[in-house]
């Protein structure tokens, strides 16, 4: 009888010892590639699927809807929606406080918004959420899920033509796409990670569909148009790396 009170008194000192796991969080980072080259704007070194020299003077986009996925199947998704500029490299890490103890091994996110979240109240109104208004007759005011700008050298031809790549939601389509990346298993116990994710802006332009600048002068009401840029999107984004911060 004394050998099972020990045990019992044991058992009870061990759990109520034991540490309870606490919240942590996890920075997610975006980086840029256009193919195999480095990302740069305004210098014309990139050539199109369609052999048309070309450079970016413009890159802005949203994600939104990030969710964490965990090895048992749950989800933490943060409803917000998140600007990414290429030329201010402060919007390029999204800080995610308490994240719930789990093992994750998935990211998910939305790129653009929702019919449910494209509204004009979903995100603050900054002037860079401003310039990204999407005048629209079906649902009066939302957002652009990117603007993709710049020129190209119409086949090498000495011309310098302005390239417009403006994707959202034309008639009030949903026309944005939910995007699910695996990721080596991490566990989240009071502790901070880093996961890098990146874009290459050349698969805006190829795969299904190769992207010719001078067929597509009208975009933004152009529904086959931004069906394109949704298919090809299905391929742009990438895991790279994942790197637990010194504790």
């Amino acid at each position: 009888m004394k050998n099972i009170l020990t045990i019992l008194l044991l058992s009870i000192l061990f759990v109520s010892c034991k540490k309870e796991a606490k919240v942590g969080s996890i920075d997610l980072k975006i980086s840029h590639v256009v193919g195999d080259k480095t990302f740069e704007l305004n210098n014309k070194k990139y050539t199109s699927p369609t052999d048309h020299p070309f450079q970016i003077i413009k890159l802005v986009y949203y994600i939104s809807e990030v969710s964490f996925i965990a090895t048992d199947g749950t989800k933490q998704t943060f409803n917000e929606g998140f600007y990414i500029d290429v030329a201010d490299e402060s919007t390029f890490t999204i800080p995610f406080k308490d994240l719930k103890p789990n093992k994750y091994n998935k990211i998910e996110f939305q790129f653009g918004f929702t019919r449910a979240n494209n509204y004009i109240d979903y995100l603050e109104q900054t002037m860079e959420n401003q310039n990204m208004f999407w005048f629209n007759p079906v649902d009066s005011l939302a957002y652009h899920y990117m603007k993709f700008e710049g020129y190209y050298d119409s086949l090498n031809l000495g011309t310098h033509n302005f390239f417009k790549y403006h994707f959202g939601p034309t008639d009030g389509n949903d026309n944005s796409f939910r995007l699910s990346l695996n990721i080596p298993e991490f566990e989240i116990n009071d502790n901070s990670f880093q996961a890098e994710i990146e874009m290459d802006v050349y698969e805006w332009l190829q795969n299904p569909t190769d992207y010719n600048f001078p067929d597509y002068t009208m975009v933004m009401m152009n529904q086959n148009t931004q069906l394109i840029y949704k298919a090809n999107g299905q391929n742009v984004f990438s895991f790279k790396e994942l790197i637990q911060d010194d504790e």
